[in-house]
């Protein structure tokens, strides 16, 4: 789990803790229902103080924040902060000044959450893209003018309002056509799972560009056919981060020259097909 700062969220798990009371808010599902499955979602039983600690101080914000904590969490938290053991995991991982910067910040939210939030955030509704430009399994063709890279749609994520298209990344020689995509190589990873039946998952390296900065650039890519794509076969392997069609190209260009020096090799395409 990364650790970034001492802030009641500057950590993988409080982010995902946080976010996951929001969507599930956001999604319409009752308090009670969100309150129940969350400690078995992130294994609550099984953290120990540290973990339990950041659990807690991510879940007490995001449920004062709708107006709906339960004073038994804030009461837990309170207990937790007081006894110091999950503090004095957090000096163990850093140093006295990290703690005692935690510390600090603890005493500010349990400060905050001790008065309900005087306008509780309501529940939000994100707009959808009603037309998509591609479709999971399209054959991409992208022309920079010097280079042609090639793509296949692996995923669409819409997530708070933002629509992003997973495109996976062909080897160079491929060509444009459906049977060239099919006999092909794209680049990813062996992601070992010792519950799959080949002891790994595949796991296609991603560019994510969003929807409404491919609408600004006019959309380069190309649809030139289309695949279809088994999800059960794989999942995200890595990706990289774009705000601009520049960044799609040397994303496109940095995967193919230092694919392994990124841990990813050439896996052929039809092992992610149906």
């Amino acid at each position: 789990m990364a650790i970034d700062g001492p802030g009641i969220i500057d950590s993988d798990l409080a982010h995902d803790v946080y976010n996951e009371i929001l969507d599930l808010y956001d999604a319409g599902l009752e308090v009670a229902d969100i309150q129940a499955r969350l400690p078995a979602n992130f294994e609550f039983e099984t953290m120990d103080e540290m973990d339990a600690e950041i659990y807690l101080a991510a879940s007490a914000k995001a449920f004062w924040e709708i107006g709906h904590l339960d004073k038994q969490l804030g009461a837990r938290l309170s207990g937790l902060v007081q006894s110091g053991r999950s503090l004095a995991l957090w000096e163990k991982a850093g140093d006295a000044t990290f703690a005692k910067e935690r510390r600090v910040i603890l005493g500010r939210l349990l400060k905050q959450i001790s008065v309900p939030r005087r306008t509780p955030r309501a529940r939000k509704k994100y707009s959808k893209v009603k037309t998509k430009l591609f479709s999971v399994g399209d054959c991409l063709h992208l022309d920079t003018g010097s280079l042609i890279h090639r793509g296949v749609v692996s995923e669409i994520l819409e997530y708070r309002g933002a629509c992003e298209y997973f495109i996976l990344v062909m080897e160079e020689h491929t060509e444009s056509t459906v049977e060239s995509f099919k006999s092909r190589r794209y680049i990813g990873r062996r992601i070992p799972n010792s519950f799959a039946k080949n002891g790994f998952d595949f796991g296609p390296h991603v560019i994510r560009p969003d929807h409404r900065m491919l609408m600004r650039h006019g959309n380069p890519f190309v649809v030139v056919g289309h695949v279809e794509l088994d999800p059960t076969k794989f999942s995200t392997g890595s990706f990289g981060g774009v705000l601009d069609m520049e960044d799609v190209i040397e994303d496109f260009v940095r995967t193919k020259q230092r694919c392994a020096a990124f841990g990813d090799e050439l896996l052929p395409l039809r092992d992610l097909l149906k």
